[in-house]
């Protein structure tokens, strides 16, 4: 079993969505200040109908918005329709890499702001399109009647990083900076998404014991919550705060050591972390892309101040065992469709969708 989950967790990781239930009393909606009504009209969301997409979605949800202020853009809106049907969201069949067209031109109509989650495929291929199409959404909404607070899932890194997902990224805040220096603008810069422990490729080796990640056991890694890169993006669009910025977003800190004992406390069976030499250095024969990854969490010297973002959005940052509490990790029953899915039965319990 040991050799089924390690590489393909690596792949996974090669994403970098991340590099990019029970809710505690803490974090639960009441503890917010609705912002809802602080600027009519709606909120554009991109790239957030899937996967851990949604879990941005119910930040926004966090914070007061409601489902019918949240203007979604799709490709595939047939695989959505029931957050329209049973909850109200706006859902607009749009396909950003036809470029500027009548359909994205409507879904531009009265929006306020905008927050970009992604523009890139949720694939293992480095998806090249994802700037040209960031360019074209914001052509539309440079010639739009509406105007938008554009709010980017970004990616954090020091500028020698040296991975070419971060640097797609990065250079998606530069399109808008630089092209469309007219458009107020807020990148996000996020850490590892909490979210991927989540998935099919490590959720199940981490319940058998072993959490493979390519650093030493004392080698701290950011985490950042998905729910709050949702929170905060509504936050900067309804008050309209930190354009022209870049923000690095992070609830936690830890070492992997200290995330896999978090796991076996969360899980009640014993966890530990498992460095994998041999594959990070196979990786560098045979996995470029792959190694750029390892050798980023490896030797990366980007830090995240937490203080200071507490202090700027107070209350709507997760801790690591905060996250672990709030989607019921040690449920061996639950995997990463059914805790994503959950969540809108969820907020509506809470009565936040009704």
């Amino acid at each position: 079993m040991k050799a089924k989950y390690n590489p393909i967790f690596y792949v996974y990781l090669f994403i970098l969505q991340a590099i990019p239930q029970v809710l505690p009393l803490a974090l639960s909606s009441s503890s917010f200040k609705k912002i809802n009504e602080d600027r009519a009209g709606s909120v554009l969301v991109v790239g957030a109908t899937g996967g851990t997409g949604t879990r941005a979605l119910q930040g926004l949800l966090d914070i007061g918005y409601k489902p019918s202020q949240m203007r979604l853009l799709t490709r595939n809106p047939q695989k959505i329709e029931s957050l329209k049907e049973k909850f109200g969201f706006q859902i607009c069949q749009v396909d950003l890499d036809d470029g500027l067209s009548k359909e994205l031109n409507n879904a531009l109509v009265d929006c306020v702001g905008c927050y970009i989650h992604s523009t890139s495929s949720d694939t293992r291929k480095l998806d090249t399109a994802e700037e040209s199409r960031a360019r074209t959404l914001a052509k539309a909404m440079q010639v739009s009647s509406s105007s938008f607070h554009v709010v980017y899932n970004s990616a954090a890194g020091e500028p020698e990083h040296g991975v070419k997902r971060i640097q797609q990224k990065q250079d998606v805040e530069k399109i808008f900076r630089e092209e469309f220096p007219d458009i107020p603008f807020t990148s996000l810069r996020a850490n590892l998404f909490m979210e991927e422990l989540w998935k099919g490729y490590t959720r199940p080796a981490i319940l058998k014991g072993k959490f493979p990640f390519s650093t030493p056991s004392d080698r701290k890694i950011y985490l950042t919550s998905v729910r709050d890169m949702g929170r905060i993006a509504g936050t900067c669009i309804a008050k309209e705060l930190y354009i022209g910025e870049d923000i690095n977003i992070a609830g936690d800190v830890l070492s992997a050591k200290q995330i896999a004992s978090a796991f076996a406390e969360a899980q009640q069976s014993p966890c530990k972390h498992s460095e994998a030499k041999v594959f990070g250095f196979l990786a560098q024969l045979f996995f470029r892309d792959l190694y750029e990854v390892i050798r980023f969490y490896r030797r990366s010297t980007e830090t995240t101040d937490i203080k200071a973002l507490t202090t700027k959005f107070p209350g709507h940052l997760t801790g690591f065992v905060s996250f672990l509490e709030e989607t019921d990790w040690g449920n061996t029953d639950l995997a990463f469709d059914s805790f994503i899915s959950s969540f809108l039965v969820e907020e509506r319990n809470s009565g936040i969708l009704n």
